[in-house]
């Protein structure tokens, strides 16, 4: 996949995206991650599992916090209802917790 690269196209992304990721990502880390989603300028969601790898199975948050399935259903039906999306940046943290901030 030489030359792949999302940074390149991600300023010019103008549907809602959301972005949910392992913080101990082995395949893709998560500072990557970051980095790409800077880049995008559409209404956007990243949202970070603590200590979770890859498949965000396994760790405390994946165990305590929001399914990532039902997490990800709700907000695909919330955008095909057209409901409005503020940019934010979810860390579930190993209790559960959801830490929200504006993006």
């Amino acid at each position: 996949m030489q030359g792949f690269d999302l940074r390149k196209v991600a300023a010019k992304v103008k549907c809602p995206y959301m972005i949910v990721a392992g913080e101990d990502d082995q395949l893709s880390p998560v500072e990557h991650t970051y980095k790409l989603f800077e880049k995008i300028k559409a209404p956007r969601r990243l949202v970070v599992y603590e200590s979770a790898n890859h498949s965000i199975k396994g760790g405390p948050a994946a165990a305590n916090g929001e399914n990532r399935e039902t997490m990800m259903f709700d907000w695909m039906l919330d955008r095909i209802a057209g409901k409005p999306m503020k940019s934010e940046l979810w860390y579930i943290d190993a209790a559960g917790k959801a830490n929200i901030t504006k993006y």
